[in-house]
């Protein structure tokens, strides 16, 4: 079973350190050494500062539930773009809702339309950590062979804060040892007007999307 970062944990580690840092400032000692106690100690509230932040994108996280729905799409109608050359980019309005809370109602232009997700997950066999975050919604015009120009984005996400754990974890490989940092996105979301849409996560991470005939 998959569980969350205990927030309040990382939250209570970073306090703690912060406290203990300036207590031992305010002892300072003597000249002797003065200068590695101050480094170290600098140090040490440094590292409680880059805990709260990652406490605080980790809250931004969500538990890997497999089967789960993480978001739903409905398109309600298709909306002709009159300046449009090409078909593909008649618009049409949409409702995105994420299992996190957000709820959009927004004009999507294009044939292809994708959602990708940031996943974090312990390489561990015992380790139940297996968090994911709902970022994008790309929409894009498609033509038989052609790459995907991606030409309208919606954030579905938290907004980005001062620090982002995915970006900092996949850069480490040391950590890339001990955490399986990975991003993945929907196979094709299906244009048609009046359908709906659930996208739900395997264990792996892995989303897929099925009309839910709503």
């Amino acid at each position: 079973m998959a569980i969350n970062v205990p927030q309040w944990l990382l939250y209570g580690l970073g306090i703690l350190s912060a406290f203990i840092a300036l207590r031992m400032l305010w002892r300072r000692p003597g000249s002797l050494g003065a200068l590695a106690w101050a480094i170290g100690w600098i140090s040490l509230v440094a590292a409680s500062v880059l805990t709260l932040l990652a406490a605080t994108d980790f809250g931004r996280y969500r538990s890997v539930v497999p089967g789960a729905v993480i978001a739903t799409v409905k398109i309600d109608q298709q909306r002709p773009d009159p300046t449009a050359t090409d078909p593909g980019r008649d618009g049409h309005l949409v409702q995105i809702a994420t299992r996190g809370g957000v709820e959009l109602d927004v004009d999507l232009s294009g044939n292809h339309w994708i959602l990708d997700i940031q996943t974090i997950r312990c390489a561990l066999a015992l380790c139940p950590v297996s968090l994911y975050r709902t970022r994008h919604f790309y929409a894009a015009l498609a033509r038989s062979g052609d790459a995907l120009p991606r030409y309208e984005t919606v954030e579905i996400g938290d907004p980005e804060g001062p620090l982002d754990v995915w970006r900092w974890m996949a850069r480490r490989p040391l950590l890339r040892r001990l955490m399986l940092v990975g991003e993945t996105a929907t196979t094709s979301i299906p244009v048609r007007n009046g359908a709906s849409y659930e996208i739900r996560i395997d264990a792996e991470g892995r989303l897929s999307v099925a009309d839910s005939g709503r």
